[in-house]
């Protein structure tokens, strides 16, 4: 018999946001760009350009 309920816990990232300034988020400097999702509403970017259907127009105006 195989005892299941040892089975190892999932793994969860915790993102803070990216800060990039003249990047606009697609450098591999990018925490959002290097993971390979869109920026978001935490992030404190200018000028993003890293959507990824993540971040709507409606957050433009905080990226």
């Amino acid at each position: 018999m195989q005892d299941n309920s040892l089975s190892p816990p999932t793994l969860t990232i915790q993102r803070k946001g990216c800060n990039c300034l003249k990047s606009q988020c697609m450098k591999d400097y990018c925490e959002c760009y290097k993971a390979g999702v869109g920026c978001y509403v935490g992030c404190r970017c200018e000028g993003c350009k890293n959507f990824y259907g993540t971040k709507d127009g409606m957050f433009e105006s905080n990226c």
